[in-house]
């Protein structure tokens, strides 16, 4: 509460805002752990591997009416202001609902956030407001889950050097399992290995991703598709030497100062 940012959005649909909810906030993690979450921070900053980014401070929606750039800058400046105070260096950036434009990418640079996981390059991915994208899109979206409609989405070394601030754009969202689309679960899987395999092969880059909370039903389940996807990383990290990396560690190879002779990203 005392790292409140000193602009605050003003959304134009009040209910999009995070602040309408601080009065429901409890005392402390004990009390309250689906609003604290300071143990599982720890336990994440202590795993070899894992890094810590920002989700932005509040939520905040960029290109939701009311929301300004200004009010964008003060909420990262926030957000540094507190994972400053546990030693967290912050430099990678998801934007909430993948909300974001080039004015937000070149704001977060300026608070020292250089690296961002951005859209697919297709329209049914293209960022808008809530309400903007239309059932359609929606569609196409679950559908490419499933079945290759718009390609496999990875990215060249080359073209994340390009970008600034870098730009690690998402391949693929891991949909949870979902019992009455189970039966699907065979191609959502094999789309993912698929187009894993392609960017092992061209040394490209590869970016899955999904919410923790995702998996917060059937856990089993999940856990069983991820751990498949797990093991073709294995194969193709023996035969391509493909890697695994943070975010951070990607940017950290793209910077000018920095020659790699590895580019294989899982």
């Amino acid at each position: 509460m005392k790292d409140l940012p000193t602009i605050q959005p003003t959304y134009r649909h009040p209910e999009y805002s995070s602040y309408n909810w601080m009065q429901h906030v409890g005392a402390d993690e004990a009390v309250d752990p689906y609003h604290f979450g300071k143990s599982l921070v720890d336990q994440i900053a202590a795993t070899p591997g894992q890094t810590i980014g920002t989700h932005t401070y509040c939520h905040l929606s960029c290109l939701e009416e009311g929301v300004t750039i200004e009010a964008f800058k003060a909420d990262l400046e926030a957000a540094k202001r507190v994972a400053a105070r546990r030693d967290l260096p912050i430099q990678s950036i998801v934007y909430p609902r993948n909300q974001s434009s080039p004015a937000h990418f070149q704001a977060a640079q300026e608070v020292g956030i250089d690296v961002y996981r951005g859209n697919e390059t297709h329209y049914i991915y293209r960022a808008d407001a809530r309400g903007d994208e239309g059932l359609g899109r929606r569609a196409l979206r679950l559908l490419d889950a499933y079945v290759n409609l718009t390609g496999h989405h990875t990215v060249s070394w080359a073209a994340i050097r390009q970008s600034s601030p870098y730009n690690v754009p998402s391949s693929r969202f891991l949909r949870p399992y979902v019992p009455a689309l189970r039966f699907l679960d065979r191609l959502k899987v094999r789309r993912i290995k698929r187009s894993m395999t392609h960017a092992a092969k061209r040394g490209e880059v590869f970016h899955l991703w999904w919410h923790p909370h995702n998996f917060g039903k059937q856990v089993s389940e999940n856990m069983a598709l991820l751990g498949e996807i797990i093991a073709h990383y294995e194969t193709l990290h023996q035969t391509y030497q493909f890697e695994s990396l943070s975010m951070e560690e990607v940017a950290d190879r793209c910077r000018p100062a920095v020659v790699s002779t590895q580019e294989r990203h899982g």
